[in-house]
């Protein structure tokens, strides 16, 4: 089945700025896609498109079987139970413990009221997998420390953490380790790329740091200025003008100090 499907997609924004530009496309469920370029290059747009939360102006994208131009409310609803947003930001609630933010994920956006209760009545099986999941993300020691007294590596963490406990067919990870520590930045893609090998989530990853993108990712697309420029093996990134160009300013700091990172974990 194609998780998402774009042709000639376009989004034009008010004052006639092109967030994307005539982009056709498809990814197929179970593949792990990095999503380059610099800001404003149409990353953030194209996931808002897959979301639901931007409409776009001509073109065709469907998201798992739906055709975004006919969804119905209800049927967008269901639809973003099969998905999962990591952002850049936290998004954590700071002051409830780590274990009813990462319940909040669970089937679907949830109430403070209902993700208390749920967490009563969850049986030692799923309070397992809760804290394995946090154990893979190296917080399980935070489990009921409040969001707020976290770092904020850690913080992004139990976003994930969330992201990953609803079980979705779908992970959009907008730039999740743009802003924290090379450790949580590992464990993140790791974590990531497991959800991925091990349940076939197709996953889609806008990253910066293009070094990450080669080592974890299976296929590339780049964008520039709305359009998508490329689209292929990791392989063949390095045979097409970029990093002189867009990417020069960013650039990560290399694969060795990743790796030094990771050593520390």
């Amino acid at each position: 089945m194609i998780a998402v499907e774009a042709r000639n997609l376009t989004k034009i924004y008010p004052g006639g700025v092109y967030g994307l530009r005539d982009v056709n496309l498809k990814i197929e469920e179970g593949e792990m896609v990095g999503i380059l370029g610099p800001s404003g290059a149409g990353k953030t747009t194209l996931f808002r498109l897959i979301n639901g939360a931007l409409h776009p102006t001509s073109g065709r994208l469907k998201i798992l079987g739906r055709t975004m131009s006919e969804i119905s409310l209800n049927a967008l609803r269901e639809l973003r139970r099969k998905l999962a947003v990591i952002y850049q930001q936290h998004n954590v609630v700071p002051s409830l413990p780590v274990v009813y933010n990462v319940l909040m994920g669970s089937g679907g956006s949830l109430s403070l009221a209902q993700t208390v209760r749920l967490f009563f009545y969850l049986r030692k099986e799923e309070r397992e997998e809760v804290f394995a999941v946090l154990r893979e993300l190296g917080i399980e020691d935070k489990m009921y420390s409040r969001a707020d007294e976290l770092s904020g590596g850690q913080q992004q963490r139990v976003a994930v953490a969330r992201a990953i406990i609803s079980k979705p067919q779908l992970v959009l990870a907008d730039e999740p380790i743009a802003s924290v520590d090379p450790g949580t930045a590992i464990k993140v893609m790791e974590t990531l790329r497991r959800l991925n090998s091990e349940r076939g989530t197709t996953i889609l990853v806008s990253l910066h740091q293009i070094d990450f993108a080669l080592r974890y990712c299976s296929r590339l697309l780049v964008f520039s200025h709305g359009r998508l420029i490329y689209d292929g093996d990791p392989g063949g990134i390095r045979a097409i003008d970029l990093y002189q160009e867009d990417f020069d300013h960013v650039r990560c700091k290399g694969i060795g100090a990743q790796q030094s990172a990771e050593t520390k974990i």
